[in-house]
């Protein structure tokens, strides 16, 4: 990418964070640009999103007090339980179903089950995943992230859903956190609190996962939980303990809404036509199937108990 597109993509990821821009909108200009201008986003770039989601999710944390995090506990904890077990080995029958077989729809399976392209990325090296399974199960997942921005927030509307039982579905239904944010956001702040606290409880179904195949490798140890998450109960701790003016929680919120637009903006650039067209049928079936079943089961839940 020369100097001139370099620019340019960087003087829009600024408009994006400046203008705190829709989420919608921002996914959608990072796709434009990537597929007007070519490779937006490279090594150094991925790297860049993945760190500002990090900071996203801890600042989010000083929005969040813990006794809501208490009442969410009970309601998030087992429905976020109960949909990994579910999506596994709803995972097992497609693929049996569709004649899937290897690595590919396991990796998928994860990706929809826990954190999307976190699970699959840190599961991929332990099953002995090729490189063309890890990108085809990335593509897959970071295709549904992309239409759940769009998707949540018009469905959930429809459906005359409570910022709450948004914020739950959300966390159940949506693979990996950028688009967990990014919709939640969209519906308003209690929804966006919410989500973000049930999936972080669901992301942490990734360390017995990578514990299981680190044994069955001959690995021990449970290993450490990812800093971010460390930062972000000790943010949400901080903010329910101690008193934080209510004009710098503001800034806090408004800051983070301006990075999750950068972020989506970046997310919207990992997505290349090219990589769409390469998926295949199958995979790509397989993958709505089972993220469109999550989706429907876990709205048909919280609507009847929440």
């Amino acid at each position: 990418m020369g100097f001139w597109q370099k620019g340019l993509t960087v003087l829009a990821l600024l408009l994006c964070f400046a203008l705190a821009l829709d989420p919608a909108i921002s996914l959608s200009l990072g796709f434009v640009f990537r597929n007007s201008l070519g490779a937006v986003i490279e090594n150094q770039l991925a790297k860049v999103r993945h760190f500002l989601l990090q900071i996203v999710i801890v600042c989010l944390g000083f929005s969040i007090d813990l006794n809501q995090v208490f009442a969410v506990g009970s309601e998030g904890l087992w429905l976020t339980s109960l949909s990994v077990l579910v999506v596994v080995l709803g995972g097992v029958l497609l693929a049996f179903r569709l004649g899937l077989k290897g690595k590919l729809p396991q990796l998928i399976t994860y990706g929809t089950a826990i954190c999307g392209g976190s699970a699959i990325a840190a599961v991929s090296p332990l099953v002995g995943a090729t490189p063309k399974d890890t990108s085809s199960a990335l593509g897959v997942v970071f295709l549904l992230n992309a239409l759940a921005v769009f998707i949540f927030p018009a469905v959930g509307a429809a459906l005359n859903m409570s910022n709450h039982q948004f914020g739950l579905w959300c966390a159940v239904a949506i693979h990996d956190t950028s688009s967990v944010i990014g919709a939640a956001g969209v519906f308003g702040d209690e929804a966006l609190e919410l989500a973000t606290t049930a999936k972080v409880m669901r992301a942490l179904w990734i360390l017995p996962l990578i514990l299981y195949y680190s044994l069955r490798k001959g690995r021990n140890g449970w290993g450490s939980p990812p800093l971010f998450i460390v930062l972000f109960v000790a943010a949400l701790t901080l903010a329910s303990f101690c008193s934080i003016p209510p004009h710098l929680k503001t800034f806090t919120l408004g800051t983070t809404k301006s990075l999750m637009s950068a972020v989506l903006f970046l997310m919207g650039g990992s997505l290349s036509l090219n990589m769409l067209k390469s998926l295949g049928a199958k995979p790509l079936v397989y993958g709505v199937l089972l993220w469109v079943f999550i989706g429907l089961a876990s709205a048909l839940v919280i609507q009847i108990m929440f």
